[in-house]
């Protein structure tokens, strides 16, 4: 039960890390159920209108789109946290603790930039347009 659970975690994280589009000319299935469930999470739950939101609901491509961006900024989150931690527990104590605060800040600010600068490029990129062809992925026509 153990060895399974890790072996779909190990499965599901290497997803993450391939490529959008698949040597098969198939879309990265981790990262488009990442796009559709964040576009899900967005509309559903958090009812930000589709104009303002990160997610869209297609197509298919662009949504592998944004779950790169999703697994991007997470990764971003967590290289920064491992980065500052080590300072973070030096200067916890009580003598650095102003110092303490202005890294916590500084670590916010740069991942709240980031954030932001990836939202401004998803709400006015030109993917977003309905015509916008990939170069990299040729959808089928049924």
């Amino acid at each position: 039960m153990a060895l399974n659970l890790l072996s779909t975690i190990l499965h599901t994280t290497r997803q993450m890390f391939q490529s959008q589009v698949l040597a098969s000319n198939t879309l990265n299935p981790t990262l488009l159920s990442i796009g559709q469930i964040g576009y899900h999470l967005q509309s559903q739950y958090l009812l930000i209108p589709d104009r303002f939101g990160f997610f869209t609901a297609g197509p298919p491509r662009y949504q592998v789109y944004q779950g790169f961006h999703v697994v991007f900024v997470l990764n971003m989150t967590i290289v920064s946290d491992v980065v500052l931690g080590l300072p973070h527990l030096v200067m916890s104590q009580s003598a650095h603790r102003r110092k303490f605060w202005r890294l916590v800040l500084v670590q916010a600010l740069f991942i709240g930039v980031i954030v932001m600068m990836i939202w401004v490029l998803e709400l006015y990129g030109g993917r977003r347009a309905e015509n916008y062809v990939w170069k990299d992925w040729k959808a089928r026509v049924d």
